[in-house]
């Protein structure tokens, strides 16, 4: 059969060449296709929720690495699927990537945008210590410093997160592209990059999205915290420093002024050499420098205090002291100028360090033992300034600190050791200029006539009488009056209903507790001869016997008016009988309730809202009347609100006490927290729903004392 015959009517033909030509088109088509393929690759989602939450979007995973410089590795075809995959762009120094790193490379980064990000201004931020540029689909959009494959052609620059504007059109898929150079981290270029090569010093960059009010909102936050805490810390430790060397001048025999000046000396000297580094925006070699002076000024930091605590309460400094801080500020420096040393050094740095840290707990408690003078208040401080040492060990030995907060250990560190050392040595002088004033007026005492002395003991003793029946009659009145306020007490809650209201198809629970002996709160009941029943919850301005007596005036009131089928009418009656006592600015916050049946009415006299949980929804209604408290204002018109309420219902009265209780660190736990501990409980029986409020209440106040009455009415629709 010859290439050339054809078929027909049972002969073979040959193929036309137009549509051979097609055929091979198509399997062209197809061929690319297959190729491209494999780097069609899920892009990192990128939406505006994200972007807008704290953390923002952290660009870190999915990162495709080549080393090298092409400017077409910034367009958005370039196939990058045999590009390295990295797991972070930090690039440590001690985990180059697997395919080499020479100081300069390109990073990309296949983004799928959401609909809910496209066209909207997003914030790029990157932090590195090298130079960048950035493209979004083959497109430039910013950078920071020079890029360059040499340190002479690269000008680094520290961004520090300052944002890069991103704005991405369309959504779908997109390509992020870094050209990113950090040329003193090249192999063989300097001894910087052999230190690097020795480190996990981080040669590469973080990135992450944000909006952009976050983004200036988070740097400026930033900024101003460091800076004011910085300059802060170093007016403090200077002017500590300035002021226990001058004790020192001017008492020798005083060495622990002598070495407490010195210590706070060299934290101010830390303390600026840092306040610099954190502000500026330098390179590799600058971080660098900035690293060499923490590493010499830390040992000298920890050399004198160590030495403080010997003169201040050990026998004499050994000679050891200063010996490990020579070797300790020489491993350091060795393994700057020697990578290959920094594994040694850091072992030897931190072993030093724990041994200062470890001798220095051990004079402390001696010098607690023998009860030394100021010494448990120093100790405090030790065992404050152990935390770095401790939180180092734990980093080394298990690869994390364990510290809850660890940003705050430094603050707390330095705050509480130089807090505690300060106060001891401030106390000290204050008790020896007292012990001198003593033995003068001895001195004086001693030289005068034994008729003079006799004298001033007569006197003294006569004085001492006086002073003794002064303090037994203050005794007295201060029996008498706790006697009056238990008296005034046992009358207050005798005014609160023994018993709790028994209505057909509703139940009932109440509680008070009081802040003071005599509190200013109230609740009340009252049950009709139609079944109606009337409810008040009321809150007396301030405590003790005046807001009690005011109490005891509207428990006379509501009786008086509680068939009073208006609730405004009542409240009005009440203000104006009130306003006739002339309690001078004496105002009782009260509100009113009446249920009849399914039916609920409510007037308010400045009192919290009243909650009303639906059984049906579980959800929480909230009745607010804004009104003047009782006694204050005679013709205000109070009104009244009427709901309707379905089976299983839950009605919260409450005082102020709840939302306002305040805890340890005088937090408020505020109304929203009185809904959401309703919408919690509020399925339960009244008791339940009461129950829940005191635990949660007592919860949120810990150990705080109460300050203020805390008083609860729930009534449960049960019928």
């Amino acid at each position: 059969m010859s290439a050339g015959c054809r078929y027909k009517s049972g002969t073979l033909t040959s193929i036309p060449p137009h549509m051979l030509r097609r055929v091979l088109r198509l399997l062209g088509v197809l061929v690319i296709a297959a190729g491209l393929a494999p780097i069609v690759t899920a892009g990192t989602p990128v939406t505006w929720d994200e972007a807008s939450s704290p953390a923002g979007i952290e660009l870190k995973e999915g990162w495709r690495y080549r080393s090298g410089d092409d400017p077409e590795w910034a367009a958005t075809a370039y196939d990058d699927a045999d590009w390295e995959v990295l797991s972070s762009p930090a690039l440590a120094g001690n985990t180059p990537p697997a395919t080499g790193w020479t100081g300069i490379g390109w990073f990309r980064m296949h983004l799928d945008v959401d609909a809910s990000a496209a066209g909207r201004p997003l914030a790029l931020e990157i932090f590195h210590l090298g130079a960048s540029e950035v493209f979004v689909d083959g497109e430039r959009i910013g950078g920071w410093g020079t890029v360059g494959a040499t340190t002479d052609a690269e000008q680094t620059l520290q961004p520090r997160g300052r944002p890069i504007s991103v704005i991405v059109r369309d959504a779908g898929p997109h390509v992020l592209a870094i050209r990113y150079s950090n040329a003193l981290s090249a192999p063989g270029t300097s001894w910087t990059a052999g230190w690097l090569g020795a480190s996990s010093f981080s040669l590469g960059y973080f990135a992450r999205i944000r909006t952009i009010p976050q983004s200036v909102d988070s740097i400026l936050a930033a900024s101003r915290g460091g800076v004011g805490f910085g300059i802060g810390a170093l007016i403090l430790m200077a002017s500590l420093a300035l002021i226990h060397l001058l004790l020192f001048a001017f008492n020798r025999s005083g060495r622990g002024n002598l070495y407490y000046g010195l210590f706070a000396a060299a934290s101010a000297v830390l303390v600026l050499v840092n306040l610099f580094r954190n502000q500026g925006s330098y390179g590799v070699e600058a971080m660098l420098w900035f690293l060499l002076a923490n590493r010499i000024i830390f040992p000298v930091l920890l050399v004198t205090f160590w030495t403080f605590l010997y003169a201040s309460y050990g026998a004499r400094i050994p000679k050891y002291v200063p010996f490990a801080g020579l070797v300790w500020i020489a491993a350091n420096v060795v393994s700057l100028l020697f990578p290959p040393a920094t594994t040694i050094a850091n072992g030897l740095s931190l072993t030093i360090s724990a041994v200062v840290t470890a001798d220095g707990l051990r004079v402390m408690v001696q010098a607690i033992r023998r009860r030394a003078t100021g010494s448990l208040i120093v100790g405090i401080g030790v065992a404050c300034f152990s935390l770095l040492t401790l939180r180092e060990l734990l980093r080394v030995v298990f690869g994390t600190s364990y510290f809850t907060a660890d940003g705050l250990v430094e603050p707390v560190a330095l705050i509480g050791l130089i807090l505690s050392v300060s106060i001891a040595l401030a106390r000290n002088v204050g008790r020896t200029h007292h012990a001198l004033e003593e033995q003068i007026v001895q001195v004086q005492a001693l030289s005068e006539a034994r008729i003079e002395q006799e004298r001033r003991e007569a006197n003294l003793r006569v004085e001492q009488e006086h002073e003794r029946a002064r303090v037994e009659a203050l005794e007295a009145e201060n029996r008498r009056v706790a006697a009056e306020l238990e008296e005034a007490r046992q009358l207050q809650l005798s005014l609160l209903p023994t018993t709790l209201p028994a209505v057909a198809g509703l139940s009932v629970a109440a509680f008070m507790r009081p802040a003071a002996e005599v509190g200013g709160d109230y609740y009340d009941f009252a049950t009709g001869d139609d079944g109606v029943l009337t409810v008040a919850v009321g809150d007396a301005t301030g405590h003790g016997l005046r807001a009690g007596s005011l109490v005891t005036a509207t428990k006379s009131l509501f009786v008086a008016y509680a068939d009073e089928p208006d609730l405004g009418l009542m409240l009005s009656r009440t203000t104006k009988a009130l306003k006739q006592l002339r309690l001078q600015r004496l105002y009782m916050a009260l509100t009113v309730a009446k249920f009849d049946g399914r039916r609920l009415r409510v007037a308010s006299a400045g009192m919290p809202p009243v909650y009303v949980f639906r059984a049906a929804t579980s959800e929480v209604d909230e009745i607010v009347i804004r009104a003047m408290p009782l006694g204050s204002v005679v013709t205000f018109p109070y009104a009244e609100v009427e709901v309707a309420l379905g089976r299983g219902d839950a009605v919260v009265f409450m005082s102020d006490g709840f939302p306002e209780r305040m805890n340890g660190e005088r937090e408020m736990p505020g109304f929203d927290r009185a809904r959401e501990v309703l919408t919690a409980v509020g399925h339960g029986t009244a008791a339940e729903i009461l129950d829940g409020f005191v635990r949660d209440g007592d919860a949120w106040a810990g150990d705080a004392p109460q300050n203020d009455d805390v008083t609860f009415v729930v009534v449960k629709v049960e019928g």
